[in-house]
């Protein structure tokens, strides 16, 4: 048999090189000298939202029949932004350790139990929630609904399994701290919103080890039932679900937290804010200032505004630091919005030798917006890619229960995304303008974490010369404490 294949392989690979005649089919003549048209505009259909109560668990729920696979993801007001001072990094630990098993099964046997119910079950958090997810499909919901009651109701909560989590979370602070873009992001949360603030948090090894075993069974307990949110995406309906949740969720009593307020940022005086990182073949570079609520009517406007600023290759930030210039392999610039306002913010690595350059470049796109507003091409392109690529976001259940998360977490009506074409069909040269207008800011906080040797002269210079603004030069070190 080994002759016979070799011998067809021999024969495939000479009419590939052209040495054995074969005929060739031939299409249409494509010009390739010419971008092919964008397909016709889909139009977005999104089923109905319906809500539900159930065990004092505020319910979503959308249902997708047809493909039998059910998503749920169940949230709580919990997050880094409620971790109290000297114990930052408490939520994240704690809900990590909350996932490690129950009391009947540790992590190994849990981990066995989901992959035979072919569930996916994970639980995190975030800045400003928790989360748990569950995939599964129909025909396994009220089992593995059953898992997840025993890991919320009966945790295990075993100590090594604590240890070894906080050995991890204090590696990770380590590792942050070595490399500039990990010590970047560290600076930029002190810088712009102050290591005080709920949102400016900076973890360090002595509050991972300042949190007790009790302090997490504190966290645990938190998340109840009463306020929680439950977004449910999949082929279930309300009549088949409610009784499910109910039966498995019996005995899980309490009351979840409620939203914390948060007020303004509190960061620190300066423009120029400088981590050494000896050596760094790249600076991290983070510029940026404060922007709008997330529930601002101009949204629409905003979010095409800040694509042609800085989102994709086809961007002025990109086109100038990247194609233009070669400073950098990628650049974005946009808003990162929080339940409490927004950051408008500029991200790149930079090449060492060109981070003074590519600074003055950035300050050039920012100025450029102002003095040369959107064009008409430019969103065009943008709102005609976002309108194309909107049905994309709620192709999958996951993807689906994260849109309506979202509204939920920012406190948005229901019927936002399906509203959201024509709010973005509205966008022309005059909405993005104002936008520009009202949400651009003439002076800037700059962070910048690399070699100094290399680069501290130019930021001097930058600092000196005002162009971001004229409240000096500060030095960091890696967890965002001033340099005195």
């Amino acid at each position: 048999m080994i002759a016979p294949v070799a011998a067809v392989l021999s024969l495939a690979l000479q009419a590939h090189a052209g040495e054995v005649g074969a005929p060739t089919v031939r299409g249409p003549a494509v010009d390739r000298t010419r971008q092919p048209a964008a397909g016709p505009e889909r139009d977005l259909a999104l089923p109905p939202i319906r809500q539900f109560t159930v065990r004092g668990i505020k319910g979503y729920l959308v249902e997708r029949p047809g493909l039998p696979i059910v998503q749920l993801e169940l949230s709580w007001n919990l997050g880094g932004a409620t971790d109290p001072a000297g114990k930052e990094g408490l939520a994240s630990l704690c809900v990590d350790w909350l996932g490690e098993g129950t009391k009947r099964l540790d992590k190994t046997a849990f981990e066995n139990k989901k992959a035979d119910l072919g569930a996916r079950i994970g639980i995190g958090a975030g800045a400003e929630t928790t989360g748990l997810s569950l995939a599964v499909v129909t025909s396994r919901l009220e089992p593995a609904l059953g898992l997840v009651a025993e890991l919320l109701i009966e945790p295990g909560l075993r100590p090594a399994d604590l240890e070894r989590l906080r050995g991890q979370a204090k590696a990770s602070v380590v590792q942050a701290r070595g490399n500039a873009d990990g010590a970047g992001a560290r600076a930029w949360s002190a810088a712009f919103w102050g290591r005080a603030h709920p949102y400016g948090h900076v973890v360090e090894e002595k509050s991972l080890d300042a949190i007790s075993a009790a302090d997490c069974a504190s966290v645990v307990k938190r998340l109840a039932p009463e306020g929680a949110e439950l977004v449910v995406v999949g082929d279930v309906t309300v009549e088949q679900l409610t009784p499910l949740l109910e039966k498995s969720l019996a005995s899980w009593k309490g009351k979840a937290p409620a939203r914390a307020k948060v007020g303004p940022p509190r960061g620190l005086k300066g423009t120029v804010f400088f981590v050494d990182i000896p050596g760094a073949e790249q600076s991290k570079v983070i510029v940026g200032h404060g922007g709008p609520a997330r529930a601002a009517p101009d949204y629409a406007a905003t979010m095409v505004m800040s694509q042609v600023f800085g989102q994709g290759l086809s961007s002025r930030l990109v086109q100038n630091l990247r194609e233009r210039n070669g400073y950098t392999y990628g650049a974005n610039g946009g808003f990162a919005y929080r339940r409490s306002g927004s950051a408008f913010m500029v991200q790149s690595s930079i090449r060492t030798d060109a981070t003074g350059k590519a600074l003055a470049e950035i300050k050039h796109e920012l100025t450029g917006m102002s003095t040369t507003p959107p064009t008409s091409d430019e969103l065009r392109r943008e709102r005609d890619g976002g309108l194309r690529a909107l049905p994309a976001r709620f192709a999958t259940n996951a993807a689906l229960a994260r849109s309506v998360g979202e509204l939920l977490s920012f406190g948005l009506p229901l019927d936002t995304w399906q509203r959201f074409p024509a709010e973005l069909r509205a966008v022309d040269d005059k909405a993005a303008a104002a936008a520009v207008k009202a949400h651009l800011q003439p002076t800037q906080k700059v962070v910048v974490a690399g070699d100094r040797a290399k680069v501290l002269p130019e930021l001097e210079a930058l600092a000196k010369d005002g162009s971001f603004g004229r409240e000096g030069l500060v030095l960091l070190d890696a967890d965002g404490r001033a340099i005195k």
